[in-house]
């Protein structure tokens, strides 16, 4: 029976060899009608060129015939040959056009269908996070009656991407974060001021009950939140982070009147529950982490801050993340071409020696490559030659 790491290797490996790979293949597909697309650019332009030179070629006809003739009788009908060839070739011209342009839309359409498969293989293949982060972060804005949530994750070697998060799918951010559902009753001190009979400060409060959440951040130890209240527009900022067993917590608060730091502000920071705001900072950071599963579509993927899909990139992204991968499934890798690699029950049995190299197949050219960068340099020395 084979350990979790040996199994999860394995699933790793037919993850790159389909969904990465086609991913590759849709991207190169996409490339190849992108050259099919400007050639049959070329043939319309050509064909209109050749159209518009007949009405040349009938007015040299005719000017031939009137030099050699003379006959004045025949300006008439000469006028009146070229207005009826020239509006007819003008009705033929947007036929032509119209007909020509057909083929164009279909490759066209057939680039976008390309394109489409290859950024959802890749949104399939990295939904699941298979490359460690050097850093993530969630963000998540309230607009126009819902949570727009945001995930991205920093890799090596500059990789970078992006997916949508399904905000929906979590209870918690399916209606809009009001402060009394979070934590109801809590109150903050915002301003302070010196009595008259008394030298100890007086306070003003603002109950959190009257905010909604507008937006939250989160990277690694750090969380940041902003609570707004809707009428008066006036804000509380939290910044909280966590390090080593030490909990960190930062409060600003805006209005038209002031802004101040609860937290830098003696009288404020010492009335100030900081217990029940590091309970409500550790029910977002909670929530939030949980989001980060719900990927709903990936919108950008980077490397080396060049967008992989339009700018045709998807094959350096795949040897990329092969290097990167590559440490963790060469000996795996090595073991199944070997024939050697035990299977359990609950495995995929189809990952083996002809799966392997019939997928290598499919990469032409790049499968040496491929193979180099996968640790089995000779394995694709037994592939027929062409």
């Amino acid at each position: 029976m084979q350990d979790n790491s040996n199994s999860d290797s394995r699933r790793l490996l037919k993850q790159i060899f389909t969904e990465l790979e086609e991913s590759v293949l849709n991207a190169d597909r996409a490339s190849d009608c992108k050259v099919e697309l400007q050639d049959l650019l070329s043939r319309k332009e050509g064909h209109i060129k050749r159209e518009r030179r007949i009405l040349d070629d009938v007015k040299g006809v005719l000017d031939e015939y009137v030099k050699e003739e003379n006959f004045d009788e025949f300006k008439t009908y000469h006028e009146a040959i070229l207005s009826y060839v020239g509006s007819s070739l003008d009705t033929y011209e947007v036929a032509l056009s119209e007909f020509l342009s057909k083929d164009l839309s279909a490759k066209e359409e057939e680039i976008k269908s390309y394109q489409t498969k290859s950024v959802r293989s890749l949104e399939t293949f990295l939904s699941r996070d298979p490359i460690e982060s050097i850093e993530t972060e969630v963000n998540i804005k309230y607009l126009e009656g819902g949570y727009e949530a945001r995930y991205r994750s920093v890799c090596q070697k500059e990789v970078e991407y992006e997916f949508i998060l399904n905000a929906s799918e979590v209870e918690f951010f399916r209606t809009r974060l009001e402060g009394n559902t979070l934590m109801k009753g809590l109150k903050l001190p915002v301003r302070y001021a010196k009595a008259w009979v008394s030298k100890d400060p007086v306070l003003d409060y603002e109950k959190l009950d009257d905010y909604y959440m507008s937006q939250a951040s989160i990277s690694d130890n750090q969380l940041f939140v902003t609570f707004v209240n809707e009428e008066t527009g006036s804000e509380f900022k939290f910044h909280s982070s966590v390090s080593d067993g030490a909990v960190f917590l930062e409060v600003d608060y805006k209005d038209s009147l002031q802004s101040v730091s609860l937290t830098t502000q003696p009288a404020l920071n010492s009335n100030l529950n900081r217990d029940a705001v590091n309970d409500l900072m550790n029910q977002i950071r909670t929530a939030l982490w949980y989001l980060k599963d719900h990927k709903l579509r990936l919108v950008k993927i980077l490397l080396r801050n060049v967008d992989v899909v339009s700018n045709l990139k998807v094959s350096d992204l795949f040897y990329t993340i092969l290097e990167i991968l590559s440490p963790r499934l060469s000996t795996e890798l090595t073991k199944v071409i070997a024939e050697d690699a035990p299977v359990s029950d609950d495995e995929d049995k189809t990952l083996n020696r002809e799966f392997i190299a019939s997928r290598l197949d499919l990469l032409g050219e790049r499968a040496q490559t491929v193979s180099a960068i996968l640790g089995i340099s000779g394995f694709t020395d037994s592939f027929p030659k062409t």
